[in-house]
């Protein structure tokens, strides 16, 4: 026999109550028209209602979950005959369902009665998302509200066996929008269900410029504060900031200037913030920072080996009384009197990477080596002028016996170059 599709029509005096949940019982009037009112009876199909299960099954027909499982529902169906019933509920009018039952062979192929044109069941029990599958008994109880996944012959079984249903609730998210970003504004969520997000923003005026790592329980965040492009490389890949070679067509934009505009900075300097699980590493960091600076900007930023002509820190002679180091605490600290800089009890590689810092990036910066072979802690001064002004600082070197050398070494340099569109095929791509 072809399997016919009912219509249901509540009586126009129902109206909708307040939204129901678990444990919530439907009005007398509603449980009547759904389970014992005579209109409910044909010759093909009527609703048993002693000791039976019935579900409501938010459906349409543009959605293809809800016709998949169809076939399911009208086994479990058979499986339980007289004691578990379907009722699919759509908002749709009758027309539209009958439309797609001549042309989809699932929907045509099972035997449910329809509620179209819902709008009293969808008021009480609220959803975003279908299917979506309310449990009742034939008092009106509200036993369940669950997702599709949950309506199988276990818990059938269970219920029919007299045992109470303890099955998750099924819960949507009714006031997200998709067209809003993921949990701004809660929207969706909160901050605590966030596992990985990173994002860049332009310069933001009156925040300053600051880096930071703040945990949580659940995750951990990584922000820079109004930097620029290359100061956020050397975040990522920790290379000196005189150890830059940039293949770049314009360079302006990289390479601050002493006294940047407004206008400058507006269109050069970047906020980048990082939220990954809370166990996560600071290298773990520098991988994800290092690849969205090369995707978000089109650039390939790298540590590279390159042959460059470097300053190397010799000895004059082995006389190392003047530099061997005569204090009890290491200390690096510069003079409130004479603006000197001085070591104390450092080791040459201490020394020689104050010789290399600078305090923005910077390209054409002499390079500095430590080629003394010393393995003593030492003590050192130097005046402030000596780090800009190469003639004062070999001259302040000469005092403890110390020279600097013109030669050239294979260095790791940090090389930044615009990615571009191979020609052919074959050209190598960065």
């Amino acid at each position: 026999m072809k399997n016919i599709f009912i219509c249901l029509f509540l009586p126009a005096f129902i109206h909708a109550q307040k939204p129901l949940s678990v444990g919530d019982k439907l009005s007398a009037e509603i449980v009547e028209s759904l389970v014992t009112n005579n209109k409910l009876k044909t010759t093909n199909h009527k609703l048993q209602t002693v000791n039976r299960l019935i579900i409501l099954d938010f459906f349409a027909t543009w959605c293809t979950g809800c016709v998949r499982e169809l076939p399911k529902l009208d086994s479990l169906q058979k499986k339980f005959p007289g004691r578990f019933n379907v009722i699919l509920v759509s908002e749709q009018p009758m027309e539209a369902i009958n439309a797609f039952r001549k042309k989809n062979k699932v929907f045509a192929s099972v035997s449910f009665p329809v509620l179209a044109s819902d709008s009293i069941f969808r008021e009480l029990f609220p959803h975003k998302y279908i299917p979506h599958e309310v449990w009742i008994n034939e008092q009106g109880k509200i036993l369940a509200i669950t997702d599709p996944l949950r309506v199988n012959a276990e818990n059938i079984q269970s219920f029919l066996a007299g045992k109470n249903l303890n099955l998750p609730v099924k819960v949507d998210a009714l006031d997200f929008d998709r067209k809003k970003p993921l949990l701004q504004n809660n929207n969706g969520g909160t901050e605590s269900n966030l596992l990985f997000r990173s994002m860049f923003t332009t310069y933001l005026q009156g925040m300053g410029k600051s880096e930071g790592r703040a945990r949580t329980t659940g995750n951990t965040r990584f922000y820079f504060l109004n930097n620029g492009i290359l100061y956020l490389y050397k975040a990522a890949l920790d290379f000196e900031l005189n150890r830059i070679i940039l293949e770049i067509a314009d360079t302006n934009r990289y390479i601050i200037p002493g006294q940047p505009s407004d206008e400058w900075k507006e269109k050069n300097l970047y906020c980048y913030e990082l939220t990954l699980p809370a166990s996560s590493s600071k290298e773990t960091m520098q991988q994800f920072l290092l690849d969205d600076l090369n995707r978000y900007f089109s650039l390939f930023g790298r540590i590279e080996k390159r042959k460059m002509k470097c300053w190397a820190l010799v000895r004059n002679n082995n006389d190392d009384s003047l530099l061997r180091t005569r204090s009890v605490k290491p200390r690096i600290t510069v003079s409130d009197s004479t603006g000197n800089h001085i070591y104390m009890n450092q080791p040459v590689k201490k020394f020689v990477a104050g010789l290399n810092s600078q305090k923005s990036p910077s390209i054409n910066k002499p390079v500095f080596l430590d080629e003394t072979g010393i393995l003593f802690n030492i003590d050192i001064e130097l005046p402030d002028v000596a780090y800009t002004d190469l003639t004062i600082l070999k001259s302040s070197l000469a005092a403890y016996r110390l020279a600097l050398v013109e030669v050239e070494r294979e260095i790791d340099m940090f090389i930044l170059s615009e990615k571009t569109k191979p020609s052919n095929p074959n050209a190598k791509k960065f």
